[in-house]
């Protein structure tokens, strides 16, 4: 019978698709073959997944944004504002599209036609030309007006001179249509007038203008208009720009600013050098210094000398002038020059030596303290004599992950420092495809009515999957995207473990963006309880949902198998989105009924064999389920004894419970439970008092549901209350009620060959055996109760008092008979107690009644107190 079930259950994992939970042809599956088709359909649809999420990605995903791309489109092109009267058409103006929908801001880009994005590849391409080309002129142009050689003004010089005053002249007009980021908001700004007014009024529309007129073609004798032409070197400062837009790491833009530092120093000079040899050519008095010294007849050679050699003394002497040197300048002119290049010379110096010092230590900053922390970890090694290679794998561990110790820091540090539109694009762009993705949010923005899962579930409750439109499916994502908060994380860096409580501070659900986790079950159905792999988690997964629905500890344990990206999502935050799309309730809780680990399987098997819950839906059982709370007991501790009130019931999953009576000293044992047995199924629900104790033969874990929970969650569900209503009717109309409450299951190994349903019959009728056993003992032990001492004191006391209140009236029969029938039913030495009691009790009842007396008298000593002190002050 069983391999005809397997192989039925074999088929159906290789169809199509699988039985609902609630199908009586899922119902008919052993466990066994349950957790067999599970697994069977969770490999098939991991494969599935693992073959079509490229595929999803990049197809799927794509077509939705371009789908929303034209829709915004034509909207934008169809919206007119009222101004005046007149209909005036609207044209975009920033990158970001508002929609309407729950305000929130829909983050497909949209570029304005004849735009160039100031961070756009086109624009840093363009700037390495002008750079270029910049730093072209600042070597060329001081050299002609220093020195004017014959060799630059060939023909292909004049070309080149040409090309670049032309280039220049298109960068005037294309800097009207380049965007630039507001210092005030943060936002990109796409307005052409506001693009307009921001490069008419910084200054760099003047210098750009006047660095592109042509001045060596216009035909002057002056030689100031060539001087303009230097103009031309304010557009090197664009090598900081480009420097600060790159997307590289700090260490390396740190490098290039030093790189950038030593090549202005080297420009300084060079153009200190060709001032310094344009006046001193004027009046040919200057002697270079190691001329001076020789003072032979070439000592003023330099002015009839080549290009190289007066280019070499020029930047030789203008070395010595920038660190202070003399130079023994002749003239007025060049005595004033030389001072000014000292003075501005040693401001230079001084920023330049302060920023290398500043860039030098970033640079080394990392590099040092992984060094520190790498002595300290050698040290720590050596102290703890590990062996050889524990600490390569210690060492090659710390020098994969030390670049990302600080980086989750890092990001927040990042995110902080932006404006909150960016920081949600960036949010965007990590984890829109993650989400769409997401097996949850991609059945509710398709508006599917059933949808597969990895876990080897198939479909929805009926009638959630609701179709989505455009404007709602921005809004949601949206929604969920601006309230994620991003996590990175290291190679086996947990993110939740196992029977954790949640807080405000952990309850989070995790969205997996990049990377692969694996999900680890502590299997506390098998001994040893021992973790064990699970399942993997792949991008577009998600975790920790659990928690969120139903408030409960963690089921399970999550860690990262590498690097990973993930995206958490708080409470607070999740019940925004719940009561936004009360659909994805649905679907997240479709998605937990497919969940099969051996520890909810464990769970459900035990529920299902509780009578008055085998009719409940599936989906009221997994909220009895999460509400089971994990309790540890010790060797000889008590899950409960005689006479307590019962308020919980127990599912034990690991350990032994002995059921037992006592009489007097001796302990007489009913029942050894184990695994799978249950206690106080029916008991709670009435809250019983306990006929007998459960002792912890062992180290017990089980799982304990409150009576408070059960009656919250009856109070939703009509089934459960009219299952109970029928339970509580049966119990009530037993004449005797039960003793023991507790369902028996055997352990594994105890267990008889038969089948599983003799089994269960057999187990049922044990238990009613030894209920009628345990209500006669329990009735025999009733009736041959002696009453206590101090129950015959409370009845001496209760007849005196009695008859004090009816004095003088006719006695009862009944009452007559009272102590007597007790005295009879006492040994002697009860007897001997009970005289010497009732002794006791009329000493007493005579001095409560002296003291009656003297009550009396003190009260009418007091009253004559206070008669003579009103007669002392009518006297006065």
């Amino acid at each position: 019978m069983s391999t005809e079930k397997s192989s039925s259950a074999i088929n159906l994992a290789q169809g199509k698709s699988m039985p609902a939970i609630d199908s009586e042809e899922y119902k008919n599956l052993t466990m066994k073959e349950k957790k067999m088709l599970a697994l069977m359909t969770e490999k098939k649809q991991t494969e599935q997944k693992r073959v079509t999420k490229t595929q999803k990605t990049q197809e799927e995903v794509l077509k939705k944004f371009k789908l929303k791309h034209d829709l915004l489109k034509k909207k934008d092109g169809d919206h007119d504002l009222l101004v005046d009267g007149h209909s005036e058409k609207i044209q975009p103006t920033y990158h970001r599209a508002i929609t309407t929908s729950a305000s929130e801001v829909y983050m497909e880009q949209q570029d304005p036609e004849f735009m160039i994005r100031c961070r756009s590849k086109f624009k840093l391409y363009w700037d390495i030309v002008i750079i270029i080309m910049a730093l072209y002129n600042s070597i060329i142009i001081p050299v002609e007006i220093a020195f004017n050689p014959m060799e630059l003004n060939s023909a292909a010089e004049i070309t080149i001179e040409s090309l670049i005053n032309l280039v220049f002249m298109i960068d005037i007009f294309l800097n009207f249509r380049i965007t630039y980021i507001s210092s005030i908001s943060g936002d990109e700004i796409f307005d052409a007038r506001m693009i307009t007014q921001n490069y008419l009024t910084n200054g760099r529309f003047v210098l750009d203008v006047l660095s592109s007129i042509p001045f060596n073609a216009v035909g002057s004798s002056s030689d100031i208009l060539p001087i303009l032409g230097m103009l031309k070197l304010f557009r090197v400062g664009r090598i900081s720009i480009v420097i600060r837009n790159l997307n590289m790491s700090a260490d390396t833009k740190a490098f290039l600013r030093v790189l950038w530092l030593i090549f202005f120093l080297f420009m300084y000079t060079h153009i200190i050098g060709c001032l310094w040899f344009y006046v001193v050519n004027q009046n040919d008095k200057w002697v270079p210094k190691k001329d001076q010294i020789f003072e032979d007849q070439f000592a003023y050679e330099v002015y009839s000398s080549g290009l190289l050699r007066q280019y070499l003394v020029a930047f030789y002497t203008a070395y010595f002038l920038i660190a202070g040197g003399e130079m023994s300048p002749q003239t007025d002119t060049e005595i004033t020059l030389a001072f000014i290049i000292m003075l501005f010379s040693s401001m230079v110096l001084a920023n330049i030596f302060v920023q290398m010092t500043v860039l030098n230590s970033q640079i080394n900053h990392k590099t040092m303290k992984f060094q520190e922390q790498l002595d300290t970890i050698n040290t720590a090694m050596e102290n703890l004599a590990l062996p050889s290679n524990l600490k390569k794998e210690i060492k090659e561990y710390f020098i994969n992950t030390f670049s990302r110790m600080d980086q989750q820091r890092e990001l927040n540090h990042f995110l902080d420092d932006i404006s909150p539109s960016l920081r949600l694009q960036i949010s965007f762009q990590i984890f829109h495809v993650a989400l769409e993705s997401n097996i949850v949010f991609h059945s509710f923005l398709s508006g599917h009515g059933s949808g597969h899962d990895q876990h080897g579930g198939h479909g929805d409750q009926g009638g959630h999957g609701s179709s989505v439109d455009a404007g709602g499916e921005h809004s949601i994502m949206n929604f969920i995207v601006k309230r994620l908060k991003v996590e990175l994380a290291t190679p086996e860096q947990i993110f939740v473990s196992q029977d954790d409580e949640v807080t405000e501070d952990t309850c989070y659900m995790f969205f997996l963006a990049k990377g692969d986790c694996v999900v680890m079950i502590k299997d506390r159905v098998q001994d040893g309880h021992e973790e064990i792999k699970h399942r993997s988690l792949l991008p577009g997964d998600h975790f920790g949902e659990i928690s969120m629905i139903y408030g409960c500890a963690r089921t399970a344990t999550v860690k990262a198998n590498n690097y990973c990206t993930l995206a958490k999502l708080s409470k607070e935050h999740f019940e925004e989105m719940i009561h936004k799309t009360p659909q994805l309730l649905d679907k997240f809780k479709t998605k937990i009924y497919h969940y099969d680990d051996n520890v909810k399987l464990f769970l459900e098997k035990q529920l299902d064999s509780i009578d008055y819950l085998q009719s409940v839906p599936f989906q009221t059982k997994h909220d009895l389920m999460y509400k089971l709370k994990k309790m540890n007991f010790e060797k000889d501790g008590f899950l409960y004894k005689i006479d307590d009130i019962a308020t919980r019931m127990y599912i034990i999953q690991q350990g032994e419970v002995q059921i037992e009576l006592t009489l007097g000293d001796e302990t007489f044992v009913i029942e050894k439970l184990t695994r799978g047995c249950i206690l106080n199924h029916r008991g709670f629900l009435f809250a019983d008092q306990n006929d007998t104790n459960a002792r912890c033969t062992t180290t017990v874990t089980c799982y304990a549901l409150d009576i408070d929970d059960l009656e919250n969650i009856r109070k939703d569900s009509k089934e459960l209350d009219e299952s109970v209503k029928e339970l509580e009717k049966y119990l009530l109309s037993l004449k005797n009620p039960i003793a023991l409450d507790y369902i028996l299951k055997f352990p594994r190994e105890k267990r008889s060959p038969r089948s599983f349903d003799l089994e269960k019959r057999r187990n049922q009728l044990t238990v009613q055996l030894k209920n009628a056993a345990t209500q006669i003992w329990l009735k025999i032990r009733e009736e041959r109760k002696k009453p206590k001492l101090n129950e015959i004191l409370k009845m001496i006391i209760k007849k005196r008092r009695d008859e004090a209140k009816n004095k003088g009236k006719p006695k009862k029969e009944e009452d007559k008979k009272i102590l007597p029938t007790m005295a009879l039913n006492l040994d002697p030495i009860s007897k001997k107690y009970h005289e010497l009691y009732n002794e006791i009790f009329n000493i007493n009842m005579k001095i409560l009644d002296t003291g009656n007396e003297i009550d009396s008298i003190e009260w009418k000593v007091v009253n004559l107190q206070k008669e003579v002190k009103a007669d002392k002050k009518k006297k006065i």
